[in-house]
C-alpha cells in the first residue's frame, strides 16, 4: 500500500541535481509550475550546462554545499542517495523526491508502473498499446519515451501514464500512487549501486508501497525472490508464472492460459509477433492488469497479437542467405540473454557478447549458452571475461569491436543459423548507450556484401 506523506511541496525553491533527460524535464516542469528552480551538475561546465538549459530561467548552482533555502530536492536517477547534497537534505528533513514523484504531483491521470530486471520496456509499450486499443489515452514514459515530467507538463494530459521505472528511481519514490504496479522478475543487476541482491530487491520492492488504496500488484508468482513476499501484502495481488503453481495466468509450451477461461490458451505459442517464452510472461503481466481494470479481453487479445517487437530487444534486422540477424542490444545482463536464447532452436545460434561486464561469472546462463550456441564471438572491454568463462566448452572467437564481430559472424554463419547480438554487458565502453550499439549493429549487418557472408579473417 502507499506510504503516507510527505507529499511533494507545491512551490518554493526546487533544486535539481543532474542535467540529463529527466533532470532537464523536471526543470521545465518546475519553471512552468512557478517554482524557483536551481540546477547543479557535477560533470558539466557552466557553459555546457547553460547550453543544455537553452534559455530556461534556471539558476546554475556551482557551490558544493546545499543552498540554505531549498524547499525540495529532485536528483536525477543516476544520483544515489549517498550523494553529499542528497544525504545532507535527508539529514535536514528537506523533502527529497524522485523525478517520477515530482511529475506525479502534477499529473491528473492514473499511473500503471512497470519494473523488474528484464522485459520492462516491452511490457511498458505493450501496456500502452493495450490501453489505447481499448479506447483510453495512454503515454509510455519514464525510462522509455519521454520523462514523466514532460507528460505532466502537457496541457492535454493522457488518462494513463504507463511508467517504466528503475530501481534507481524507486529508491527515492514516495508518492507515485499507481493504480496498478507490475513486478516482472528479479535477477542480478545494478549491484554496484545497491550493494548486493538484497539491496537491489528492496529497491524494486518499493513499488509495492507506491500503489493507490484500491491498487493492484501484478507479480511473477514463479520468481523465487518476489513470490514469497507477494502473498503477504495487504493489497490485491494477481500472479502469473511459467509452469504449475498458484497463479491466475500460466505460461507453458502451449501458450498463455488465463484462469476462468475455457477452450484452450488465451494466446497460443507462436501467435504473437513477440518471440520467446519470456515475452509470453510479459503478455501475461499486461493481461492481468487489463483484467483488473475490467478492459474488454477480446480487444486486449487483438492488441497483443498486433504488437510489434521493441527496437533493440530480439529485433530481426535482416535475413540474408538463410541467416537471421537479431539485435538484442538491450540485453545488458546474463538473465536477459538467457531469455533471448530460449526462444531459438538449439545448436544454431552464433552469439555476439561483450562490453562493460556487470559480473565475472556466467553460471546462470551457461546451460542455455551450451545448448543453443554453436559459436561465441566476444568483443569490447570485458569480452575476454565472457570468453574465459566459456573457453573449452564451445568455440570462442575474440575480436576488439562489434563491427569486427559482425564480419566474423558472417563468415561463420550458414543457412538456418541465427546471429544474435545479446551482449550480457553494458555498452559504455564503446557506445553512448545500448541504443547506439544496436543501431550500429543494424547498420553493419545491412552493409554486409550481398548474400550476407564474408571470408573469415
Amino acid at each position: 500500500m502507499s506510504e503516507p506523506e510527505p507529499a511533494v511541496p507545491r512551490g518554493g525553491h526546487l533544486l535539481i541535481i543532474g542535467a540529463a533527460r529527466s533532470g532537464l524535464a523536471a526543470a521545465r516542469l518546475g519553471v512552468a509550475r512557478d517554482y524557483r528552480v536551481s540546477l547543479r551538475d557535477d560533470h558539466l561546465a557552466p557553459q555546457e550546462l547553460a547550453e543544455r538549459l537553452d534559455g530556461l530561467p534556471v539558476e546554475i548552482v556551482r557551490e558544493s554545499s546545499l543552498p540554505a533555502d531549498v524547499d525540495l530536492l529532485v536528483p536525477s536517477p543516476v544520483i544515489p542517495p549517498r550523494h553529499p547534497l542528497v544525504a545532507r537534505a535527508l539529514e535536514l528533513g528537506i523533502p527529497v523526491h524522485s523525478e517520477p514523484d515530482f511529475a506525479r504531483a502534477w499529473f491528473r491521470g492514473s499511473v500503471l508502473a512497470v519494473s523488474g530486471s528484464n522485459g520492462k520496456t516491452t511490457t511498458t509499450l505493450l501496456a500502452e498499446a493495450v490501453l489505447r486499443a481499448c479506447g483510453l489515452t495512454a503515454t509510455a514514459c519514464g525510462n522509455v519515451g519521454h520523462p514523466f515530467s514532460l507528460v505532466a507538463l502537457r496541457a492535454d494530459q493522457p488518462a494513463w501514464a504507463v511508467l517504466e521505472i528503475s530501481s534507481y528511481q524507486l529508491e527515492l519514490s514516495r508518492c507515485l500512487q499507481a493504480r496498478c504496479g507490475l513486478l516482472l522478475n528479479i535477477s542480478e543487476d545494478h549491484l554496484a549501486r545497491h550493494g548486493d541482491m538484497e539491496g537491489y530487491l528492496e529497491a524494486k520492492w518499493r513499488l509495492t508501497t507506491q500503489l493507490t488504496p484500491d491498487g493492484c500488484l501484478v507479480v511473477n508468482g514463479g520468481d523465487p525472490l518476489l513470490a514469497p513476499r507477494a502473498w503477504n501484502l495487504g493489497c490485491r495481488v494477481r500472479a502469473f508464472r511459467t509452469g504449475p503453481g498458484p497463479a491466475e495466468a500460466h505460461v507453458d509450451e502451449a501458450g498463455l492460459w488465463l484462469a476462468g477461461q475455457d477452450g484452450g490458451p488465451f494466446i497460443r505459442a507462436g501467435e504473437p509477433r513477440l518471440i520467446g517464452a519470456h515475452n509470453l510472461e510479459n503478455l501475461a503481466a499486461v493481461l492481468l492488469a487489463a483484467r483488473d481494470l475490467e478492459l474488454d479481453l477480446a480487444t486486449v487479445r487483438r492488441a497483443m497479437l498486433d504488437f510489434a517487437p521493441v527496437e533493440h530487444r530480439i529485433e530481426t534486422v535482416a535475413e540474408r542467405a538463410g541467416v537471421r540477424w537479431i539485435n538484442d542490444s538491450k540485453a545488458t545482463n546474463a538473465d536477459s540473454t538467457a531469455k533471448a536464447l530460449a526462444g531459438f532452436p538449439p545448436g544454431g545460434v552464433i552469439l555476439l557478447a561483450g562490453g562493460e561486464a556487470k559480473t565475472d561469472e556466467y553460471r546462470a546462463v551457461e546451460e542455455l549458452v551450451l545448448r543453443h550456441v554453436r559459436e561465441l564471438v566476444v568483443f569490447g572491454r570485458d569480452g575476454g571475461i565472457i570468453g574465459d568463462w566459456f573457453q573449452g566448452k564451445l568455440p570462442v572467437h575474440r575480436v576488439e569491436g562489434l563491427e569486427s564481430a559482425v564480419e566474423l559472424a558472417a563468415g561463420l554463419a550458414r543457412s538456418g543459423d541465427v546471429v544474435l547480438l545479446s551482449p550480457m554487458c553494458a555498452s559504455f565502453d564503446q557506445f553512448a548507450n545500448f541504443e547506439e550499439r544496436g543501431s550500429r549493429f543494424r547498420d553493419w549487418v545491412r552493409a554486409l556484401p550481398e548474400g550476407g557472408f564474408v571470408k573469415r579473417p
